[in-house]
């Protein structure tokens, strides 16, 4: 289902099951939230200010600080690479397109049970536009595993991995900036 993000200005195809996190929760400006409440999953589109890391080592920051932010006990990557044109094919811009795939151990709400831990497949794609200094993240978070104390255990399904691959290959492949002046 295609969406509107940011007033219109982009737009990313998503499944109809993930809805509009605003209308539940405050969400940034600099944000768009979609969740998927029967699986726990999340899609969000961050547009942040250039980081001060190299072309080269974006996603891996991102990555990282997601990582920091998530007070994630522990993260594994799995993959850090360019994304070929071919699989963002609406960016067009000058930019720097990577992406990074990985594992983090976090809770939810911070809860400090070790038995509340999950294990969250994260997707991230990071759009560096040096020309609007502007860092623009896409990330998908797929619990694989959840703990048995954890609050997301009686709404969530484990196990998603064979359906996320083909989610965020289509939500980046149709992922598109409508209006630039969005940046302005």
């Amino acid at each position: 289902m295609q969406r509107e993000l940011f007033g219109g200005a982009m737009t990313a195809s998503m499944p109809e099951a993930f809805k509009d996190a605003s209308i539940i929760r405050e969400v940034p400006d600099n944000q768009e939230v979609y969740v998927d409440i029967n699986t726990d999953q999340s899609i969000i589109v961050e547009l942040l200010e250039q980081a001060e890391a190299s072309n080269d080592e974006c996603g891996l920051y991102h990555f990282k600080q997601l990582a920091e932010d998530n007070n994630a006990d522990n993260y594994e990557i799995i993959k850090n690479d360019n994304i070929a044109p071919q699989d963002i094919p609406n960016i067009k811009i000058d930019s720097v397109k990577k992406i990074v795939l990985g594992k983090q151990i976090i809770s939810k709400f911070n809860e400090k049970d070790a038995d509340a831990k999950n294990v969250v497949n994260i997707y991230l794609a990071v759009i560096r536009v040096p020309s609007i200094e502007t860092d623009i993240l896409i990330s998908y978070n797929c619990p694989v595993y959840i703990g048995s104390k954890s609050s997301s255990r009686t709404q969530s399904v484990e196990g998603q991995e064979n359906i996320s691959d083909e989610i965020f290959n289509q939500l980046i492949k149709s992922f598109n900036v409508v209006d630039w002046d969005l940046f302005n």
